[in-house]
């Protein structure tokens, strides 16, 4: 078996942003497990197995119950885009929080990619340091942007180097198993797509056409505390033309805000988009206009 690489490495303190951002989120969790333990201490359920099973029984209870009550009024109390704009009446509400759902993320640790969904490969693994993963890691950004990468005209799975995400230092202890992975279309691409679902999410979520309604909403990746490279689009580029999509052949008029970097994609008929083919596919195509340019996508979701 090859051994973990041994280079001195820093650990991700390398500003104070930083730092206080991990203090933060470690007395969160710290907090939650005092609460819990809490919680436990003062049940009066001793057998954990039976305590177990009381505690899954009130979780499906809950999960029942916000399938079959009444959904907020009014729509903005669980919709309200980010921009401020009114929510739009004609986005069913009962499709986005009861409907089924797909969703396709390039963003680490997901089970998805490690399972080899997101990818539709047969490379499976699990967390581990750089240099030592078994699933499909996606290829560097720094060689991403070739145009040859893009040859088989889909959009690409791609991360920053250890320059914009220092926790991919190479180093023999795992800085972070989370890492903000996206899937790229560059201007050097040309027109590339995603198709969804792919033939592992056919299988894993037991895709049932008939169930979904063709409501398709992209979520930008967002730049590492604000720092975004000369080039890389968002959202806002979108009506000024330096970027294009389509879904199944028709063009996307709008993107409609949702909130947290989350966007619907509208065309002419509106925000229900009909499949492709009888086996429910859509296909989602991207191409940038702008020379140099680049959008970076966290993940795809159907509805």
């Amino acid at each position: 078996m090859q051994s973990a690489p041994t280079d001195n490495c820093e650990f991700p303190g390398y500003s104070k942003s930083h730092a206080l951002d991990g203090h933060a989120l470690g007395l969160f969790l710290v907090d939650s497990l005092i609460t819990a333990l809490i919680d436990l201490s003062q049940n009066e359920i001793v057998d954990p197995l039976v305590l177990l099973d009381v505690l899954r029984k009130q979780e499906d209870s809950m999960h029942e119950r916000l399938l079959s009550n009444e959904l907020p009024v009014p729509v903005s109390a669980i919709y309200q885009p980010k921009d401020g704009t009114p929510p739009d009446p004609s986005i069913d509400l009962e499709v986005i929080w009861r409907g089924p759902s797909l969703c396709r993320t390039g963003r680490l640790p997901a089970q998805s990619r490690f399972l080899g969904y997101t990818t539709n490969t047969a490379k499976v693994g699990y967390i581990a340091i750089r240099g030592f993963e078994e699933y499909d890691t996606g290829i560097p950004f720094e060689n991403a942007t070739s145009p040859d990468v893009a040859r088989d005209g889909f959009m690409v799975l791609s991360h920053y180097g250890p320059e914009w995400d220092r926790a991919r230092e190479e180093c023999d202890v795992l800085l972070t198993p989370d890492h903000k992975d996206f899937f790229l279309a560059h201007y050097n691409h040309s027109l590339v797509k995603v198709s969804l679902p792919n033939e592992k999410e056919r299988f894993a979520y037991k895709y049932d056409p008939s169930s979904y309604k063709g409501l398709i909403v992209i979520v930008f990746s967002q730049c590492e505390y604000g720092r975004c490279r000369d080039g890389d689009l968002g959202p806002n580029d979108y009506a000024e033309r330096k970027f294009v999509m389509t879904v199944n052949g028709k063009n996307v008029t709008e993107l409609t805000s949702a909130g947290f970097d989350a966007f619907i994609l509208r065309g002419e008929h509106g925000f229900y988009w009909q499949a492709q083919t009888n086996d429910g596919t859509f296909e989602v195509s991207f191409e940038v206009l702008e020379e140099g340019g680049w959008i970076r996508l966290s993940s795809i979701i159907l509805f």
